[in-house]
């Protein structure tokens, strides 16, 4: 009987084709070892102290549960959509036919004027009538999880040391209440539009400031996501900072 015919393989391997060489293995190695660490490794997140005169005058590390956070930018657009969401107040409104004043009299007969029928000259059709499916007052608040604003908070504070924007000053705060003095403190920073985060707010401080455009004033227990995102700076006092650094770390634990 004929034998069955065998396909032959078109391409045969030969085995030392097959296995690569120990030096082009351990190059290979290496190198991926390498993308390895340079991916793992991260800068190092700093504070920068200004002192009177908005000079920096010492690098402090930034608190571990700041700059080994992960920087979740969808969080943030989360956050900064339901801050937004949460400052409208939702009270705008429009009157249907049924609350227009008038129009209770049919304005002609139905038949036989040679003109289009019509019940209300309140309808939408006419001018001065109501509004078709027109807004009504409604709550547009988006409530989002402590875990989610914290961590959010976070994310908005890492990104600010990351461009080199996260000062922080010994103290700030007003003797007089004038503006005109703490305008001129504020113009020495390396910012120009900052978040200024303190530990307690004191009336002279708050009275000097809430003239000053550009600028805002939040305590470490106020200050949210949305406040660091809006302003292209943030410069914390020694106390502030640390109060705020508990703050998070509690509300981690």
């Amino acid at each position: 009987m004929p034998k069955k015919h065998q396909p032959k393989n078109r391409h045969p391997r030969s085995k030392a084709s097959s296995k690569k060489p120990a030096a082009r293995k351990a190059a290979k190695a290496s190198k991926s070892a390498a993308v390895a660490i340079a991916a793992g490794a991260h800068k190092k997140l700093a504070v920068q102290l200004l002192n009177d005169a908005g000079k920096p005058v010492e690098t402090l590390p930034l608190d571990a549960i700041i700059a080994e956070s992960d920087t979740n930018t969808h969080l943030l657009y989360q956050a900064a959509v339901a801050a937004q969401a949460n400052r409208r107040q939702g009270t705008v409104k429009t009157k249907n036919r049924s609350e227009v004043r008038g129009g209770g009299k049919k304005p002609w007969r139905q038949k036989g004027t040679g003109r289009a029928r019509h019940g209300s000259i309140r309808s939408p059709l006419w001018r001065g009538g109501g509004v078709t499916f027109g807004p009504r007052p409604r709550d547009y608040r988006i409530e989002l999880p402590k875990t989610l604003r914290t961590a959010a908070l976070i994310a908005g504070l890492k990104d600010k040391a990351q461009e080199g924007k996260f000062f922080m000053v010994e103290e700030f705060r007003s003797k007089n209440g004038k503006t005109r003095d703490m305008a001129a403190v504020i113009s020495k920073w390396p910012c120009r539009k900052p978040v200024v985060v303190t530990d307690a707010l004191h009336e002279e401080t708050l009275r000097s400031v809430r003239n000053i455009p550009f600028v805002s004033l939040r305590t470490s227990d106020q200050l949210a996501s949305m406040d660091v995102m809006e302003k292209d700076a943030c410069v914390m006092t020694r106390k502030g900072y640390e109060r705020l650094i508990g703050r998070l770390k509690e509300k981690a634990s």
